[in-house]
């Protein structure tokens, strides 16, 4: 048994004349199933949009840094370090400072925040990055210092006012 609304929508689709009631019913379905597929596209661009950021985002930073209250740097990270080791759910752990740092090259002057990674803790480091003077950049702030693998530049930090020359190790991108 068919609806009212079923009745009267299949009576103006077999209607055998061309009128604008059984145009005007085409046009709108039509229109509906386009909106639909529209909005199902747009959502699964969005969808796919928010994985690929989060994976971005995840891949590169930290799941839990550590920090103290009053910002000033954990002086007993080892202790600190082999609590957390105890932790079941816990893969890496990798003592890290964070600096405010200008990176002069040749011909570009550039802020950057400096990563530093304890290298006798990551074995992950390459053997040619294993020097305090050999460092890895990142690829955007390469191209715009112009410096390549196997050029110097000079890093200053507001501890370190002093321009220290580095070696470029080698590049990365983060994404």
């Amino acid at each position: 048994m068919l609806s009212y609304e079923a009745k009267l929508a299949l009576k103006y689709f077999r209607a055998r004349r061309k009128s604008l009631a059984r145009f005007t019913s085409i046009v709108a379905v039509i229109g509906i199933a386009v909106g639909v597929a529209a909005l199902i596209i747009a959502q699964s661009l969005g969808r796919g949009f928010q994985d690929e950021m989060r994976d971005k985002i995840l891949t590169n930073t930290a799941h839990i840094s550590v920090f103290r209250a009053d910002g000033n740097e954990v002086n007993d990270w080892q202790s600190v370090k082999n609590n957390l080791k105890n932790l079941e759910s816990v893969r890496e752990i990798l003592p890290t400072t964070f600096e405010n740092a200008i990176i002069i090259g040749e011909t570009e002057t550039s802020y950057a925040i400096l990563k530093v990674i304890n290298e006798v803790e990551n074995p992950r480091v390459s053997d040619g990055a294993k020097s305090s003077k050999d460092i890895s950049v990142g690829v955007r702030l390469a191209e715009k210092l112009n410096l390549k693998t196997g050029d110097t530049a000079e890093i200053a930090t507001l501890e370190n006012q002093t321009p220290s020359r580095v070696k470029i190790a080698g590049t990365f991108e983060t994404g």
